[in-house]
């Protein structure tokens, strides 16, 4: 599959009868779902008659060098493209991303909108690329998105690595590659895989009793305090609305006591607790209706 993204960003994105014998079970699955098609069929194709790198023209299925000759199956001489739409069609389904495929760019087949993404607690609108280089990619984006949507992006894009234009504000870029389904028989693309890219790039973390926010160190807890219980449960609920009830019940489990104050003032309190070590809490852990606390990545300071 690897080899096959590689082709996504030519001008003309094709493969070939190589390619398909290479990659024989997976050119079939490509080419059932629509994603490949047969457009063009070549006359001139690469001699192995001899030991001269050069082509031959295919004559009624024959090719001739010299006075060798062979017969040609049909597939040698077809070229198959791939068809970017039905592609975003398919990476938007197995991603779990809602819309529809609609390309951006200008009927070129480099820029497509794939739709809403939602994830702990935030929707953001998605993007699959197919620029070929760095500086193409950075024009295009601020064409078509940056100052088109104003909202959250994620760009999915073809190459293995990030160049530093794809650095954007309030945009994750994530390849290809790293969604890739272990089992292509299955499915192409992992959705729980885009989760855990996006997870990876929190902007809040609690692990082993530290707290980090925006990469500062915001303070320390060991598992003998209401605090630690208390961010480890909302940290383990990123994004999700908790219910102050099922907090305290959780913290007091995990710390096997007993107590009676009432759940909202007990988890209050252990926020002030919180806030007093760092002023800015209310950015990551926000207060619901109802009773409730959802800790997020920190909010803008206005």
């Amino acid at each position: 599959m690897e080899k096959f993204i590689k082709h996504l960003t030519a001008h003309r994105p094709t493969v070939d009868f190589i390619y398909k014998k290479e990659h024989g079970e997976l050119f079939s699955i490509l080419e059932k779902a629509g994603i490949l098609r047969h457009r063009e069929t070549n006359v001139l194709i690469p001699c192995d008659l001899c030991y001269v790198d050069h082509y031959v023209e295919v004559y009624r299925s024959t090719i001739t060098c010299g006075r060798s000759s062979r017969k040609v199956e049909d597939d040698e001489v077809k070229v198959w493209f791939i068809e970017r739409d039905v592609f975003a069609e398919k990476v938007r389904e197995e991603l779990g991303i809602e819309g529809f495929a609609v390309e951006e760019s200008e009927k070129d087949g480099k820029l497509f909108n794939l739709g809403d993404f939602s994830f702990s607690g935030k929707t953001s609108k998605v993007f699959l690329s197919f620029q070929e280089n760095a500086e193409e990619y950075h024009t295009l984006f601020f064409h078509n998105i940056h100052n088109v949507h104003n909202m959250h992006n994620i760009v999915l894009y073809p190459q293995k690595n990030i160049k530093s234009a794809y650095k954007v504000e309030n945009t994750v870029h994530v390849p290809l590659y790293s969604l890739l389904s272990g089992d292509f028989r299955k499915c192409l693309f992992e959705k729980k895989k885009l989760e855990k890219f996006l997870k990876d790039m929190r902007k809040v973390s609690f692990l082993k009793g530290v707290l980090i926010v925006d990469g500062e160190i915001v303070a320390s807890f060991s598992q003998d305090e209401d605090e630690y219980w208390f961010l480890d449960y909302l940290y383990k609920h990123y994004g999700e609305v908790c219910k102050y009830e099922d907090m305290q019940k959780y913290m007091l489990e995990n710390m096997d006591k007993k107590i009676t104050t009432p759940s909202q003032k007990y988890c209050q309190n252990l926020k002030s607790k919180i806030k007093k070590l760092w002023k800015d809490v209310d950015r990551f852990i926000i207060t619901n209706r109802k009773n409730t606390y959802t800790l997020i990545d920190p909010k803008r300071e206005t």
